[in-house]
C-alpha cells in the first residue's frame, strides 16, 4: 500500500511540474523585449509621447522611493494565450518590481482581443488585491477604453495603481501626479472571484488535494516536510514561480490582479 501511495504522490509530482513548465511556454513565444524605456511599452503605438513621458517620470519615482515598479504595456495580439497568461509570463520575463519584494505591477492592454490586466506582484496583494484590481479597471479603465481613448483609459488605470502603492507605503502623493478624472476611494462592490486562468484553479486544486492525501493515512510515518524525497526544495519550494529577470528589479508574480473586456 504505502508503494502504490509513493507512485502515485510522484506521478501527481511529475504531471504538476510538466504543468508548470508549458504554462509559461505557450505567451512566452510572443512576447517582446521591453523598450529602453521600461516601464512604457507600446508596442500597439496607442499612446501619445505625453502619456509616455508621464508614466516613465512618475514610475522612476515611485522606484526611487519605495522599489515598487508599475510598468505598462500594449501589444496587438495575445496571439491565441489567455491574457491571464501572458501578463504573467511578461511579468516574469520583465522582473518587474524589486526582487526581495515581489513589489511589481504590469497593466497589459491587448488591442485586437479588447481586453486589459492588471497582474500585481506578491509583496503588493494586500495594498491590492483581486477584487481591487477589476475596480480600477472597470471604474477608471473601461468607460474610455470602450471609445477608443487610450491615453485617458491607461493613464487613470495607472493613476490609480499609483495611489494604491503610494498609499501602501505610507508615503504622500507626489504634487504632480494627474488624479484629475479619478474619484476618491472605490465603490466596495462585489465583482466575485477575479479572472485568473482556469489553468492556476486546477493547479491549485489539484495540489489542495495531494496535500490531504498526504496528510492522511500516514499513521507512524515520519513527518517531513511539505514535498520530502527528491522534490523537497526544487520546483515546488519557496515562493513564486517567476523572479529573476534580467529588465527591472527581478519581481515575480503569482497571478494575482483581474482582467476585462472593454
Amino acid at each position: 500500500m504505502k508503494k502504490i501511495k509513493n507512485v502515485f504522490v510522484y506521478s501527481i509530482m511529475v504531471a504538476l511540474t510538466l504543468m508548470l513548465a508549458y504554462l509559461p511556454v505557450k505567451a512566452a513565444a510572443g512576447i517582446q523585449a521591453p523598450t529602453r524605456e521600461f516601464y512604457v511599452n507600446d508596442f500597439a503605438g496607442l499612446l501619445s509621447n505625453d502619456t509616455k513621458q508621464y508614466i516613465i517620470a512618475q514610475s522612476k519615482l515611485l522606484n526611487d522611493k519605495t522599489k515598487a515598479q508599475v510598468v505598462v504595456a500594449a501589444i496587438q495580439t495575445l496571439d491565441g494565450n489567455s491574457i491571464e497568461d501572458y501578463a504573467n509570463e511578461m511579468f516574469r520575463e520583465y522582473g518587474i518590481g524589486d526582487k526581495s519584494q515581489n513589489s511589481g505591477v504590469l497593466i497589459l492592454l491587448a488591442l485586437q482581443e479588447r481586453e486589459v490586466r492588471i497582474e500585481v506582484g506578491y509583496g503588493l496583494e494586500g495594498a491590492i488585491n483581486d477584487a481591487k484590481a477589476g475596480r480600477i479597471i472597470r471604474n477608471l479603465g473601461t468607460p474610455a477604453l470602450k471609445e477608443d481613448n487610450w491615453d485617458m483609459g491607461i493613464k487613470t488605470m495607472y493613476t490609480g495603481v499609483l495611489k494604491e502603492v503610494y498609499a501602501e507605503y505610507n508615503l504622500a502623493e507626489p504634487g504632480d501626479l494627474d488624479d484629475a478624472d479619478i474619484q476618491e476611494g472605490f465603490a466596495e462592490e462585489d465583482y466575485g472571484e477575479s479572472s485568473n486562468g482556469g489553468s492556476w484553479i486546477t493547479i491549485g486544486l489539484v495540489l489542495f488535494i495531494l496535500v490531504i492525501f498526504l496528510r492522511g493515512g500516514g499513521r507512524g510515518g515520519r513527518g517531513g516536510g511539505f514535498f520530502g524525497g527528491p522534490f523537497g526544495g526544487g520546483y515546488f519550494g519557496g515562493g513564486s514561480f517567476g523572479g529573476g529577470g534580467s529588465f527591472g528589479g527581478g519581481g515575480s508574480s503569482g497571478g494575482g490582479g483581474a482582467s476585462g473586456k472593454f
